[in-house]
């Protein structure tokens, strides 16, 4: 993913349901683009790392 292709980024918490925060992306024409978060949700959310759009 480069900033050129992904000029929008954001989060707004749990997108996909599974406890952890997400990441979101809009490229140049619009498109909007999940990236989850992974890792645990046990204590509490911790992520390091994101997957494979969805």
């Amino acid at each position: 993913m480069s900033a050129a292709m992904h000029p929008r980024i954001g989060s707004d918490g749990d997108l996909t349901g599974d406890g952890l925060p997400n990441l979101w992306s809009a490229d140049t024409p619009g498109k909007f683009t999940v990236f989850p978060g992974v890792d645990t949700t046990s204590p509490y959310p911790s992520v390091t790392g994101f997957a494979p759009a969805v």
